[in-house]
């Protein structure tokens, strides 16, 4: 199975000291389905790429995805918006600088 075929990255960066995420990081996986805690606990991460799950047609789990991520402060408008499978999307944003939502995060 290549990479391209990976269906879950459940907590693959978790607590890691990233600073950044390349955009195109997730280009590619349309099998990937699970992405629950993927940047969890970054806490030197300061933002989110524009368009980084636009090619996840199929993601299902986003639980706690940037939990902890306490620089980011911002949420690219239509984060989600190519991800119209997602079921759990609890604590995506808990305990970070965010200080608004965007009202097309989910709308494509």
């Amino acid at each position: 199975m290549g990479l391209d075929e990976i269906q879950s990255a459940y907590g693959v960066f978790e607590d890691s000291s990233l600073t950044r995420i390349p955009e195109n990081l997730f280009s590619g996986k349309r099998l990937l389905t699970d992405l629950s805690y993927v940047f969890s606990g970054c806490s030197n991460l300061e933002e989110i790429p524009n368009g980084i799950f636009d090619s996840l047609v199929n993601l299902k789990e986003v639980d706690c995805v940037f939990e902890c991520c306490k620089k980011i402060t911002t949420i690219p408008d239509k984060l989600f918006a190519n991800c119209k499978h997602i079921t759990n999307a609890s604590g995506v944003f808990r305990s970070t600088g965010i200080n608004h939502i965007p009202s097309d995060i989910f709308d494509g």
